[in-house]
């Protein structure tokens, strides 16, 4: 039983991370996947703001599915 599981790039997924809904869409993507891969030009730049919770809740739900 050893499957094959990507590692996704979101800029190749089409994968944006700007708002809460988007982590659940990023996540549906990814489900399957090994993991991903995001950089910079992916997410917004509230992303990066602790206070906004975007990121928090971005790590929270893919820890909580093993992504």
């Amino acid at each position: 039983m050893n499957e094959e599981r990507a590692i996704l790039i979101a800029s190749d997924s089409g994968i944006f991370v700007g708002s809460f809904n988007d982590i659940s869409n990023a996540l549906g993507a990814c489900l399957g996947a090994k993991g991903l891969i995001l950089t910079e030009k992916d997410v917004a730049p509230e992303f990066f703001d602790l206070r906004s919770g975007l990121a928090g809740e971005l790590f929270q739900k893919f820890s909580n599915y093993r992504l």
